[in-house]
Parts: C-alpha cells; structure tokens; sequence
C-alpha cells in the first residue's frame, strides 16, 4: 500500500476507535442490539408480506416476489457476500496492525462496489426484456394478461435497489468493525418499515396495481442507507473515494473473495433457479414458494447464521493453536446446541405449519387451497431446517482452516443435483416436488461434506457428533405431543380468532413445557441458556 495513505487517513474518527475499545464492548450487549433490530425487521417483514398479499392479487405478487430476487441476487453476491468473506478481515487486520491504512482500503473497495453495483443495475434497466426469459418462464405468465408486462416493469424499477443496498452492505460492515451492531441491525426494519407505510397510502402508485410495491423498495432502499450512512458520518468514518484498483492491499481482497463469491453465487443461484422454475407452474406458485421461504428463514437466520458467525472465529483460534481436540469438541459443542433449539423449531413447523401460515398470511387473495399448499411446502422445510444447519456448522470448519474452495464446490453440488431431480420430481408433486429438490439436494451435500471433513481437516467421532440426539428426541417428546394435539383442537374449530388463541397458547405451553424439562434433567444447553439470561438481568438497571 502506498505511503500517500498514511498522510491522508489519520481522521479524528479512526484516531478515536482504536482495536482496544472494541475489545472492552460487552459481546453479549452488541449482540444483543443487533438482535432487537434483526427480529423487529423479521416481524415488520411479515407484516409487509401479509399486506401483499392481502392488498394485491396473487398475479400481482408473483410478478412482485419474481422482480425482488433478482436485486437480491445480486446484492448478496456483489454487496454482503463479497464484505463478509474477503473485505471486513482485510480492513480489521489493517486497523489494528496498521492504524490509518485500512482508510484508503475501504475507500477503494466503496468506489469498486459503487461503480459495479451502479454498472449491473443500469445494463439491467435497460436490457432486462433481453434477460427476463432467462429467468422466468416467460411463455407461461405471458397467458395470464398483462403479468409479463408488470414483471418486466417491476424488475426495471427495483434492480436499481441493487445499487442503494450494496451501499447499505458496505456502510454496515464498516460500522459493525468500529463496534457498532444497533443502528445496522436496525436499518432492514427501516426499510420494511417505509415499504410497509407506502403501500398502505397508496396501493395503486399511477393507477397501476402493484406499482406502489417497487417504488416502495426504492424508497426504503435510501432509507435504510442513509440511516447507515449518516451513522458512519457521525462516527468520521467514511472513507474518501480512490481507484486504486491496482494496489496490492485490494488485489488480495479480490484473490480472497473469489472461491468464496463461487459459493455464495452458487446458493443464491438456487433462488434465482427454482424461481424459473416455479414460474412454469400454476399462477401463484412464485407466492407460495416465497411465503414457505419466510417462515424457514426466520428460525435458520436465529438459529444456523447466528451460531455459525459465533463459531468460525473460535475454530480459527483453535486451529492456530494446533488444538485439533479443542477444534473438534467445539464443533461438537456447538453442533449440539444448534439440535436443542433447532429440533423442537422443526417440530412446530412440522405440526403448526397450516395453523401459522393461516396466522401470517390468510387473506381473500389466497384460497384455502394455496394456504395448504404453502404449508405443505414449509412442513418438508422443516427437514431442511436440520439438514442445511447442520451442513453450515460443519462449513465453518472449512474457513476456520483456510479452505474456502471446498464451501465452494458444495454450492456447486447442490446445484447440480437439484437442476437434475427439479424437473423430474416437479412433473409428478408440482410444486411440492420442487421443494423436495431442494431439500434431497442439501441432504446429499451434507453427507459428501460429512465424508470430506474426515479428509480434508480431521477426523470426527460420529459417537460424539451424534451423543445428543437420543436425550433430544426423548426431550422433544413433549413438544410433538402438544404441538399434535394444537394442530388437531385448531383444525376442529371454526371461528378464526379462537384458532389463533389455539395456536399461541399451545406455542407458549410447548416451549415452556421444554425448557422446564430441559432444566429438570440437566440438560447442558439448558445450563448455558440459564448463564445468558443470568448475565442480561444484571445488565437490567435496578430502579
């Protein structure tokens, strides 16, 4: 890196946030804030869902839900994905060994990701009628009038949120290195927040249904990025714009994001291509796809990410140290935990599935039907829920020792099983069998990653990897019986406010129920939820 950089980056604010202040933040307390945002994003998310589909007829939507994923594809791929495997350890690295210097890398990489991002989406605006039938089936929603037309207009209007949240990626991840998670975790519920708010003013934005719903994403893309942003000025961390996309320091974040990018551009290509695939089918099914995709992500967002972010940085600590049994029974460990709140959450989506789908998302848009047919879908999600969490974990493993090829080759994997099986399985289950694709494919890739563990980074006992599961399943014996007996008191009754009384107090007494036992007979994760919420009451001044 050149010498001009450290004439040019000794700001008051990088002077003001040294590494040994991050140290001193409480983890729980940071994790914590951004937390609160995540889960008020996730509610105000459903909430915009429910009014989707309840303002807008399913065509509509379908043509809504189809012109989101493409930004999103590509704002994981070129935005977060990109400053969460190569950029943020870089510019750590360089603020605590180099103080000063890892200014000039994020202004070149912020310069980068602004002219990318701004490039994608203006090619994107203005040949996307050369691009759409390269991901939907466009012979088929064009026999449904004017649904090609609202795709395509969609699509035009939101890719350039590609660019607004590729700023929102990059201003999060520079703020989530100076310590500061609650106005990041927050961003995402301003957004939902905005969109939710516009669609309610004015559903029919120019007399055109559904147009409200792109300019709403528009407007909630700059609000969610400005709150960021503004954050970032207050701080006096914004870098200056440079292209110096030749020095050294940036040509190895490049070299470092390319397997991993091959990966994530692999999982992200699995929406984009069971997208296309849905649009061959019945009218709605881009709707009920997307809806069951909610629901899953909720508790794999809680659950899987949240445990993987925990533990990647603790493997790598163990692997430097040449601690091999450490590495491993922290996987164990981890693995283990991920079971104990993961299993009863499949449970319930398992058995509550038509109930909380009925909950969220019953409307007069959405027959009785395609209510069942998006709780059959989240029903074989909740094996996916276990199998893709499970294959994640052990991911972490993987970049723990600096192999960022194999998470790579995986993607790829699941990607060729499910482009072969889709068609087949679609053919005989429709829809369903889309779903069971996806799922059939993770299992697959989980089993290949389970045998390269043994080889490429050490040998597991299985008798440790699977002790908890027998204790578990006993354990969880409680919540499949309350949870049965709710979906079968709820199915009986008629009127709709009782049900979902039904539904939330056989949630409330299932989880109870399980902690109580869970505590009653010693279970460790039950011991180690009880030192969390000890800690966070001590936090909790005392009037």
């Amino acid at each position: 890196m050149s010498n001009t950089l450290k004439n040019g980056a000794e700001s008051k604010g990088f002077q003001q946030l040294k590494p040994e202040t991050l140290k001193k933040q409480s983890v729980t307390k940071a994790a914590g804030l951004m937390s609160i945002g995540t889960l008020l994003s996730r509610i105000l998310g459903f909430i915009r869902d429910r009014l989707i589909v309840q303002l807008f007829d399913v065509q509509v939507a379908d043509s809504f839900y189809a012109a989101f994923r493409l930004p999103n594809f590509f704002r994981i791929l070129l935005g977060e994905g990109a400053l969460s495997v190569a950029f943020l350890p870089a510019y750590v690295d360089l603020k605590q060994k180099n103080p000063g210097q890892e200014r000039l890398l994020s202004g070149t990489v912020w310069t980068f990701m602004s002219v990318l991002s701004a490039t994608v989406s203006g090619l994107a605006v203005f040949y996307m009628v050369n691009f759409l039938p390269y991901i939907v089936d466009v012979e088929q929603i064009s026999q449904i009038p004017n649904k090609y037309e609202t795709t395509l207009l969609f699509s035009q209007i939101m890719f350039s949120y590609l660019f607004l949240v590729s700023q929102f990626a990059f201003f999060m991840s520079i703020l989530n290195s100076h310590g500061e998670f609650f106005f990041p975790g927050l961003a995402p519920a301003v957004f939902n927040f905005l969109v939710i708010a516009i669609i309610l003013v004015n559903p029919n934005f120019n007399g055109i249904p559904g147009e409200a719903l792109p300019v709403a994403v528009m407007i909630g893309g700059i609000g969610q990025a400005l709150l960021v942003f503004f954050k970032a000025y207050h701080l006096q961390i914004i870098p200056k714009p440079n292209f110096l996309f030749f020095e050294p320091q940036f040509i190895k974040v490049l070299k470092r994001a390319a397997p991993s990018l091959v990966g994530i551009g692999a999982i992200q290509f699995l929406g984009v291509l069971n997208l296309g695939f849905a649009s061959s089918l019945e009218a709605g099914s881009i709707t009920y796809l997307y809806l069951a995709d909610r629901l899953l992500e909720l508790p794999q967002s809680l659950l899987a990410i949240s445990l993987g972010a925990a533990l990647l940085p603790s493997l790598t600590a163990k692997w430097a140290e040449d601690n091999t049994t450490g590495f491993l029974d922290q996987i164990y460990e981890t693995i283990s935990m991920y079971y104990f709140l993961a299993i009863p959450s499949a449970i319930g989506l398992w058995f509550l599935a038509e109930p909380m789908v009925t909950l969220l998302f019953a409307t007069k848009n959405l027959t009785t039907d395609s209510l069942q047919l998006t709780a059959s879908l989240v029903q074989v999600y909740a094996f996916t829920l276990l199998i893709g969490g499970t294959s994640k974990l052990l991911l972490q493993g993987f970049y723990a020792v600096k192999n960022t090829m194999y998470p790579a080759i995986v993607s790829c994997l699941i990607i060729g099983i499910h482009y072969v099986l889709a068609p087949k399985l679609m053919f005989t289950f429709g829809l369903m069998g889309l779903v069971i694709s996806t799922t059939l494919a993770s299992f697959c890739a989980l089993i290949f990653t389970i045998i390269s563990f043994q080889i490429l980074v050490a040998r597991m006992s299985f008798a440790s990897f699977l002790k908890p599961l027998p204790s578990l399943i006993l354990l969880n014996l409680s919540t499949a019986l309350i949870c049965f007996i709710t979906s079968r008191v709820w199915s009986q009754e008629a009127n709709l406010w009782v049900k979902n009384i039904y539904l939330v107090l056989g949630i409330t007494l299932s989880v109870g129920l399980y902690f109580i036992l869970a505590v009653a007979f010693k279970f460790e994760q039950a011991k180690i939820f009880s030192k969390i919420l000890a800690k966070l009451g001590k936090k909790i001044p005392k009037k």
